[in-house]
């Protein structure tokens, strides 16, 4: 289906003629009044009486002008629209997590990925569960990739983050430190209180803590349409 531009000709789209486009703006009286609430429109309509351009100097009416400039495109543009003085754009900055607020929300988590390196130098990565305690960040782990990549190479880098879907925004921590296997008896055994379950329903008897070099984190609103 061709469309047809108001003030056009429907054959070749181009400009109609004076007495063509009287014409159009008597039959389009109503669409233009619709159009009116349009903030372009109604000034280019208010300027065009304004300004004398009328019947009696062009033989056009203000309506027919109107669709001619339409169709030629010769309409004032919408202004973009600003905040109202004394308010502010909606937009938040990304903001900068203290050290503490970055624990606190780590601490509201269940699942986070550590990044280790390889005994072959390679990198992976891995999802885990995992618990704050105190300023450290606790695992489980059986034998395997993590555990012979931290032995081999200490310094890892842990993630974790989350989207809360009512108030649109998101955060992400990054911690990255030293990780070592537990091994001192008294330690495991205060361990035992520690609130650290796997989703999997493999034995996991080794922990693992991740004394933290560096600890940062942002928190931020989601602008664009995210579905559940």
């Amino acid at each position: 289906m061709r469309r047809t531009t108001v003030g056009c000709s429907p054959a070749t789209g181009a400009p109609l003629g004076t007495s063509e486009v009287d014409g159009v703006g008597r039959t389009i009286t109503p669409l233009l009044s619709t159009l009116a609430d349009e903030r372009g429109f109604e000034r280019e309509a208010s300027r065009i009486v304004q300004s004398g351009i009328g019947a009696s100097r062009s033989g056009r009416s203000p309506l027919s002008v109107v669709a001619l400039k339409v169709c030629t495109g010769d309409v004032e543009p919408r202004p973009t629209p600003t905040p109202p003085p004394g308010r502010t754009s909606s937009i938040q900055p990304v903001e900068e997590l203290a050290v503490s607020t970055c624990f606190e929300l780590l601490r509201g988590a269940d699942v986070g990925r550590i990044a280790v390196q390889l005994t072959d130098g390679g990198v992976d990565i891995f999802p885990v569960n995992f618990a704050v305690d105190g300023s450290t960040v606790l695992l489980r782990t059986a034998a395997g990739t993590k555990l012979a990549s931290v032995a081999h190479e200490p310094v890892v880098a842990f993630e974790a983050d989350h989207f809360d879907w009512y108030e649109r925004t998101a955060w992400s921590v990054v911690v990255k430190g030293e990780a070592s296997l537990v091994t001192d008896r008294n330690e495991l055994f205060g361990l035992f209180n520690v609130d650290l379950n796997s989703w999997q329903s493999d034995l996991k008897p080794y922990f693992v803590r991740i004394v933290p070099h560096s600890t940062t984190g942002r928190r931020f609103q989601v602008h664009r349409r995210v579905e559940p």
